[in-house]
């Protein structure tokens, strides 16, 4: 190879290099910064959709999680029956259960579990529950209506006038006595006559018994 073909090659060699070389450069110069890119990109674009995404600790989507419906109350008072109310204090009761001991033509003797409780007589103030439920008799019958619990190792029975009228300190066992044997008649008390019932003399309301049964025996 003589002189002047060496001296072409060189040349073309170096005229390479320098197109590479100013390749490199332009591309390191082109290269966009990072607050380029993010002035680039739309809010559009960089948005996540939590909602169909996003699970919750359980499990739950977000968007079930925001309307699921919420917990019910443990402490609502739904259920509550208003008792008596008398110098700034009403009596409530719920009924935990209820079941039928006996019957007959002279009337029904049922065994209902019930949790007391009280609350101010402005119709404002919760109830406050009592810690221990206690069992109450309750005799429906016509002819002597009675409700029955035991106090001190003794049975006391409240029989129930409904014709003549019930005094203030037995309302409480007048509503017992009305939401167990007439659920759902909100004409009682007032259609107790037509119901059947009748007055009861003095001498009948004083009843003794051993054991709630023994009302059966007691009926005239």
């Amino acid at each position: 190879m003589n002189g002047s073909s060496k001296h072409t090659l060189y040349g073309v060699i170096f005229i390479a290099v320098c197109v590479m070389i100013a390749g490199v450069v332009y591309a390191v110069i082109r290269s966009p910064a990072p607050n380029e890119v993010i002035e680039n990109t739309s809010a559009a674009d960089m948005r996540v959709d939590l909602t169909t995404a996003t699970p919750t600790f359980d499990g739950t989507d977000v968007a079930e999680a925001e309307t699921a419906a919420p917990l019910p109350d443990p402490d609502a008072d739904n259920d509550a029956n208003l008792g008596y109310c008398h110098s700034g204090e009403c009596s409530w009761s719920k009924t935990l259960s209820s079941d039928s001991i006996q019957a007959d033509q002279r009337g029904r003797l049922l065994k209902l579990t019930l949790l007391g409780g009280s609350s101010s007589d402005s119709g404002n103030g919760p109830i406050t529950w009592n810690n221990r439920p206690h069992d109450v008799h309750i005799f429906c019958s016509t002819a002597l209506p009675a409700v029955m619990m035991q106090d001190s190792g003794r049975w006391q029975v409240d029989v129930l006038d409904f014709v003549d009228g019930i005094p203030g300190v037995l309302e409480s066992a007048a509503s017992l006595y009305g939401d167990a044997c007439h659920p759902g008649d909100s004409g009682f008390p007032d259609n107790a006559e037509q119901l059947g019932y009748a007055s009861i003399p003095d001498e009948q309301e004083e009843v003794q018994i051993t054991q709630p049964t023994d009302i059966f025996d007691r009926v005239g």
